[in-house]
């Protein structure tokens, strides 16, 4: 299952964390709600509590580039399609290991991302983990 912390600190930031299973189940499900005419999609996070856990996670196909939030306790990634299957093919569902570990923020992809939004780390957690 998906795991989504949010920090607050100096550098706020968002991680989505899974085994190669979770994050090619979650590659797959934007991919397929790109393709679909539903608007939203909400994704299964890990329920465990934690002070930095996030407990939603929502997609939302709008008109602009990634914006990813975090608010009351749920996450929110909107923008356009051509933009939220960009996010899903960066996934490290397939990463070498040692490089499971992705950013996907305004920084490093302006054309894409937001200014002013959350920067998203996709890690790839080892199975038993």
């Amino acid at each position: 299952m998906i795991g989504v912390r949010h920090s607050t600190d100096s550098a706020p930031q968002a991680e989505l964390s899974g085994t190669q299973a979770d994050l090619i189940e979650l590659r797959e499900a934007v991919l397929r709600f790109c393709r679909l005419k539903r608007p939203i999609l909400e994704a299964a996070v890990d329920p465990t509590p934690a002070p930095d856990r996030v407990l939603g996670l929502r997609f939302v196909r709008t008109d602009s580039k990634i914006r990813a939030e975090v608010e009351g306790g749920r996450m929110l990634v909107s923008g356009r399609r051509d933009h939220l299957e960009a996010l899903a093919w960066s996934l490290p569902c397939d990463a070498a290991r040692g490089a499971g570990r992705v950013l996907f923020d305004a920084a490093g992809r302006p054309d894409r991302v937001q200014s002013g939004s959350v920067p998203l780390v996709f890690v790839l957690r080892e199975s038993g983990s």
